[in-house]
């Protein structure tokens, strides 16, 4: 029942920032609104004074640690804290929150992220499915599989799982295949960097 209405939020040029709260609010009053959740930063200042002057209640989603530690990037990432209810994915993360920008203490509220782990059991998968996707990744039957799935960014753990390859090899053991599967938008330094790793390690 949800409809999906293209919004310009994906900004951070302050003029377009501003113009985006008077379109909020626009948006708000014509669809009565109810609720305005945000879930990333830039979007998320718009909305907040939108919010305010639609007098419409300011949810926040506050996923982990934001990089930065100067005065400025802290207050530019305070906006997540900002809410009437700040949601915090994990304990750690509302200590950081906590840490961070104590006036937010009594709006913390910890709500895991939702995983339906049925789905990825190995009863709700076909063997014809899985045996396909060995035969695209060219791995052997009798190979192990270690997935991480995350986009390639640097606090995902790709170069943990990487250095953990290394000492399993070294180890002696060495019938697995390790797959990244992640989008890497746009970070083809850190790519370029995790090859090397590989190579170093010589883990082709």
């Amino acid at each position: 029942g949800g409809v999906v209405i293209p919004f310009p939020a994906a900004t951070k040029n302050p003029l377009s920032m501003f113009q985006n709260i008077f379109r909020l609010r626009a948006l708000c009053e014509r669809e009565k609104v109810d609720l305005i959740h945000a879930r990333s930063r830039a979007p998320a200042w718009s909305a907040f004074f939108a919010a305010k002057q639609s007098d419409t209640p300011f949810v926040t989603t506050y996923h982990g640690s934001y990089s930065g530690s100067s005065s400025l990037k802290i207050f530019y990432n305070s906006i997540m804290a900002r809410g009437d209810f700040v949601i915090a994915n994990s304990h750690y993360t509302a200590s950081l929150i906590e840490k961070l920008h104590p006036f937010a203490s009594n709006q913390i509220h910890v709500v895991y992220r939702g995983t339906d782990l049925q789905r990825f059991s190995k009863e709700a998968i076909a063997d014809e499915r899985r045996e396909a996707l060995r035969k695209i990744w060219g791995v052997e039957p009798h190979c192990s599989i270690i997935l991480l799935a995350a986009r390639l960014t640097g606090w995902k753990g790709q170069r943990v799982l990487i250095k953990a390859a290394r000492r399993l090899v070294e180890r002696g053991l060495r019938d697995f295949v390790v797959v990244l599967a992640g989008d890497a938008q746009g970070r083809d330094a850190y790519v370029s960097e995790l090859q090397a790793m590989i190579r170093e390690f010589a883990l082709e």
